[in-house]
């Protein structure tokens, strides 16, 4: 089953209609990938029956079908066809001389977009790097200072108030609501033990769901180590915590998220 595309690619890609899997080595042996699922239901749907059936050398220039390679926007000719009659496999052949040529475990994926089918390549580092929308909160920072330092003043892009962080805290008695276990401190501008707010559904996805998301129910209280690790660890070490903060707060019915919607939303999901 390949990966469809979901809020955060929808940001950065500009829409839904886009899929994603990971390279094998084999396909890359072969140069050659086989689309199946949603792959297939995008391509298909652009290219609506014109896809060349049999093999590339039975006629030659039939198979080509034109693409856009992300993200230069550089228009390319790739060979696309089944290769087998009555058959729904599906291939697209590799062409390191046009500049598609990923490498294996690279992250492969294709989107329509204005009525174009573009396809690109990135290792799995940046593709969890760059798509989870985690990485666009680079106020952050600012947004705890605010919260530990005792003032008033909103200084965050995302205009995080400061008493929906304080009102979450105090409904966590200022424990960790991932690991109660964790060694805490206290502030020595608050008096109270030293947390860090986080929004469960990051608040830079704000512009993808029509209500607010600075409300008490999408804020969990972390202690440093935690909190970072949802922002920067690996998935075996963050999965574990995301999982245990989602069950006290009512984030799938209040804001109609699956589990999987928050796996992508960090990049968290397992590629295949």
């Amino acid at each position: 089953m390949k990966m469809i595309f979901g809020k955060t690619q929808k940001q950065k890609f500009g829409t839904y209609e886009g899929a994603y899997s990971v390279v094998t080595d084999r396909e890359i042996k072969d140069s050659q990938i086989t689309l199946t699922d949603h792959e297939v239901e995008i391509v298909t749907r652009l290219f609506k029956g014109t896809i060349h059936v049999g093999n590339v050398k039975d006629s030659w220039g039939a198979a080509e079908k034109t693409f856009r390679l992300y993200p230069s926007g550089h228009q390319m000719h790739l060979n696309l066809v089944y290769p087998k009659p009555g058959k729904s496999e599906l291939r697209l052949y590799l062409a390191a001389g046009k500049g598609f040529m990923p490498e294996t475990g690279d992250v492969v994926f294709l989107f329509i977009k204005d009525a174009e089918l573009w396809i690109g390549n990135m290792s799995e580092f940046n593709w969890r790097f760059q798509l989870s929308a985690l990485t666009d909160d680079t106020d952050d920072n600012s947004y705890q200072d605010l919260i530990n330092q005792n003032r008033q003043a909103t200084v965050d892009v995302y205009n995080r108030k400061r008493r929906v962080a304080l009102d979450a805290m105090a409904h966590a008695r200022y424990r960790c609501e991932a690991t109660s276990s964790h060694r805490l401190f206290v502030s020595k501008a608050t008096g109270k033990n030293y947390l860090e707010a986080h929004h469960i559904i990051p608040v830079s996805l704000g512009s993808q769901f029509n209500v607010q998301l600075d409300v008490i129910e999408n804020v969990v209280c972390l202690c440093p180590f935690c909190h970072r690790a949802l922002h920067h660890a690996e998935p075996g070490i963050a999965v574990p915590i995301l999982d245990r903060i989602v069950k006290r707060r009512p984030v799938f019915t209040t804001f109609g998220v699956t589990a999987n919607d928050l796996y992508n939303f960090y990049a968290l999901e397992k590629i295949i």
